[in-house]
């Protein structure tokens, strides 16, 4: 891996953009402290200039455990993407030039003992696509019945038929 730290954080997903009353957009606060914090931690362990090529982003979120938990996992909100997002632009212009550059990303939510993220960047490279491979064989000999589209007829047994058959 080129690069990799621990954001010592809890870890805080993108807000929404709000909006005054004349129309014009602003991030809320909790969301540009939470970028301002990571962007200091970074740029602290980032000693290189910002990549400018393909990269695949690593991002682990530790979050705190509730006291009482029902899940083993923390599937419930914020949303990971939203994590990612906060992150992602966090990095922007220090680690690389653009979040744009990052075309395949290694990442969970997880309970920590410790809140925080684990960060890493790679480079991209063609040879990476190879474990993909088979899966992009699978769904081009599934175009139609991949996802977006409807099954196509007997793609799924009818209720109460036998599979076997």
């Amino acid at each position: 891996m080129m690069f990799s730290c621990f954001l010592d954080v809890i870890p805080t997903a993108k807000g929404r953009a709000r909006f005054t009353r004349k129309g014009f957009a602003y991030t809320p606060e909790k969301t540009r402290a939470a970028e301002n914090s990571m962007r200091n931690i970074l740029s602290k362990a980032y000693k290189g200039i910002p990549l400018d090529v393909p990269l695949i982003m690593y991002a682990f979120f530790l979050v705190p455990k509730p006291k009482s938990v029902k899940r083993e996992f923390p599937s419930v909100k914020p949303d990971l993407d939203n994590y990612i997002k906060a992150l992602s632009d966090s990095a922007n212009g220090i680690v690389w030039k653009d979040d744009s550059q990052v075309i395949q990303i290694h990442t969970a939510k997880l309970y920590g003992d410790t809140p925080g993220i684990v960060f890493g960047v790679d480079l991209f490279v063609t040879e990476d696509l190879h474990g993909l491979m088979p899966l992009l064989d699978h769904l081009a000999a599934h175009e139609g019945q991949g996802l977006g589209s409807a099954p196509s007829e007997g793609a799924f047994p009818a209720p109460g038929s036998d599979r076997t058959q």
